[in-house]
């Protein structure tokens, strides 16, 4: 002991390389009030029991912990433990475990060889993961929470293997993913997320702003746009007008019309390439077991489109001097005509032209109709001629549109078909041996209409989308998942994949408690170390060989006690042993202390020499009453000389 209870390191054989150590070369370390410096270099300045231990260990902060060569702690609570790690932060609990690790700023923690936590509250696990962005954390094997050139985004977290995030609120999770702007979002390995993306699935990206891509290989490209889907490549940007039926591409800017965020992409086009140039190949995707639509911007299915058709109703309304006859889907066309008499004479209405006046004897004067000849070709929408003799009256024929069609002397009726209408003619021959001709109307195959309503109030299919109503798809079976599948998937796989991020979320926060208790460990462990700090021997008595010790040790809110025993047979030899227990984390150690060279006769022990001074004082009385007798002689001698 040499004053003020310092041990002087050279009873521990420490080798300060020929005392050339600036620091604790007399044991004079330990300069804080209760702290304690143990190593060549040591030096444990901060107060209320910090402690350095291991060459050049610096423990400055109060209540700092220093351990292995090269360490500094020098925040208060600040823990350094590793060859050249640093617990430094300008401000408290700071922690750096690992070899060349560095907790720098209030809160930090670093784990793992040449990890860095340098901002307030960031968190580094892993070997050389970084987090410089506050409160931002990094965790597996380079994991990387910052800016590219250093600097940190803030709220950052990156987890795994080479991952980074290093955006404002930006999030990396899996090995190599990345999320490199602010609120950007990349889960799975090798995903990528920019700007506002959200990139969910291996290998997926979302590289324009806002822009979602999820499914493996899946790419967002366009802002705002989103690609579901394995593969899946949404690339079509805002602002593309929709395809019109009728007019091909609608100019129209309305929301219905334009697109104001980039597409939703269940698949791949043509000329769609990977992130390295490479075409992909067109891939196409269904989409199953959709609701109907109800607004203008909703999708359509096709029982909409179904139920349009089957809606679909074609009025003819027969005029003046017309008879439109209707048998199923079939419509007979007639003229409807009476021969009339005046002063200027007698119409006649006649198929056959002998009949005529004057051909025979006093025609009669009757009501007749014009029947139409049967026609060579039934596929002509000509319904045979019409004799008119000696005073032909005009027809009109009344349409839709509000306009009439004139039928002259000798004109012909042409019944047209539109863009979905197509028209023919047949003949039949009815009992009394008539020909009757007939004209068809009816729709086309494959029909093009502006839009179709199903029922009074069920979908709507027009070339702003289908508008379910509010309906929905049911009794989706699963949709086969596979790199050749075009699928939709269905609730319950849906609901599968929910359970699977509900787990990848259960199984984080797994990580958070273990992260906690890992804390709590490493505060009962600086008790523990404390309380076997506080162990120390007596000097050698040969009489009395053992000595005992306990010692108490708080850390970080966490108490140990330790109970120690040493054995000294000789003064160039002691055996020590030593525990502490407390909060479970119990420690244990042993050691054996020794003098090596050639030594010398005289002993160290205070106890011996005590003994061998008391003896002298014995022997010195002897020699002073043996001096004082021979005194007396001389001087009774002396006497009688005289």
């Amino acid at each position: 002991m040499t004053g003020r209870g310092k041990i002087k390191y050279g009873k521990f054989q420490v080798n300060p390389e020929g005392g050339n150590r600036d620091r604790n070369y007399l044991n004079d370390g330990a300069k804080g009030t209760d702290s304690l410096a143990v190593g060549a270099g040591a030096y444990a300045d901060g107060t209320m029991g910090a402690t350095a231990l291991g060459n050049d260990a610096h423990a400055e902060g109060e209540r700092a912990l220093a351990v292995g060569n090269g360490s500094r702690a020098t925040g208060l609570d600040a823990i350094a433990i590793g060859t050249g790690s640093q617990g430094e932060a300008n401000g408290t609990n700071a922690i750096a475990i690992g070899e060349q690790s560095h907790a720098v700023g209030l809160y930090t923690t670093a784990v793992g060889s040449y990890s860095e936590a340098t901002a307030e509250g960031a968190v580094a696990l892993g070997q050389q993961a970084k987090s410089k962005g506050a409160y931002s954390t990094s965790i597996g094997l380079m994991a990387n929470g910052m800016y590219e050139g250093g600097t940190a985004g803030d709220h950052s977290t990156a987890v795994g293997a080479y991952s980074e995030s290093s955006g404002l609120a930006s999030t990396a999770l899996g090995g190599f993913s990345k999320a490199t702007e602010k609120f950007a979002t990349s889960l799975g390995y090798a995903s990528g997320a920019g700007l506002r993306g959200t990139a969910v699935g291996a290998a997926s990206l979302a590289e324009g702003e806002g822009g979602t891509a999820a499914g493996i290989l899946s790419r967002a490209v366009a802002s705002g746009s989103v690609a579901l889907g394995m593969e899946s490549v949404a690339d079509r940007k805002a602002g593309w007008q929709g395809y019109h039926p009728v007019y091909g591409q609608m100019v129209d800017s309305s929301p219905a019309w334009q697109s104001s965020w980039g597409a939703v992409s269940v698949g791949a086009g043509p000329q769609d390439q990977d992130e390295n140039g490479r075409p992909i190949p067109q891939r196409t995707r269904q989409i199953i077991n959709l609701a109907a639509g109800t607004e203008d911007t909703d999708a359509v299915n096709v029982a909409q489109l179904k139920e349009a058709m089957s809606d679909a109703r074609i009025s003819i309304h027969a005029g003046e001097g017309i008879i439109v006859e209707k048998r199923g889907t079939e419509y007979t066309i007639k003229a409807n005509l009476n021969g009339l008499s005046n002063e200027h004479g007698t119409v006649h209405i006649l198929s056959d032209p002998s009949e005529l006046p004057g051909t025979q004897d006093e025609p009669e004067l009757r009501p007749a109709r014009a029947a139409l000849r049967a026609v060579a070709e039934p596929e002509t929408d000509d319904g045979g001629p019409v004799h008119v003799g000696y005073v032909a009256n005009e027809v009109d024929f009344a349409t839709d549109d509000g306009n009439t069609a004139k039928l002259n002397d000798g004109g012909t009726v042409k019944v047209l078909g539109g863009d979905n209408i197509h028209t023919a003619s047949s003949s039949t021959t009815v009992e009394n041996g008539r020909t009757v001709d007939k004209i068809h109307i009816h729709l086309k195959p494959d029909i093009k209409v502006d839009s179709v309503t199903i029922g009074e109030k069920g979908p709507v299919l027009d070339g702003k989308g289908m508008d379910m109503k509010g309906l929905s798809i049911t009794g989706l079976a699963p949709g086969e998942v596979s790199a050749a599948s075009t699928d939709a998937v269905n609730g319950s796989q849906l609901h599968a994949t929910n359970q699977m991020v509900q787990e990848n979320r259960q199984n984080i926060t797994q990580l958070g408690n273990s992260l906690n208790k890992l804390d709590a460990r490493v505060n009962r462990v600086g008790a523990g170390a404390a309380a076997l700090a506080a162990l120390q021997p007596l000097d050698f008595d040969p009489d009395d060989k053992w000595d005992f010790a306990a010692g108490y040790g708080n850390y970080a809110g966490a108490h140990a006690m330790a109970i120690g025993a040493y054995y000294r047979p000789t003064e160039d030899v002691m055996f020590s042993v030593g525990g502490s227990f407390g909060g479970g984390e119990n420690m244990v150690n042993a050691g054996v202390t020794f003098k090596l060279g050639k030594g010398g006769k005289v002993t160290t022990s205070k106890t011996a020499m005590a003994r061998e001074i008391s003896i002298l004082r014995s022997n010195v009385e002897e020699l002073k009453a043996i001096v004082n007798r021979q005194s007396a002689l001389i001087d009774q001698l002396t006497a009688k000389e005289r």
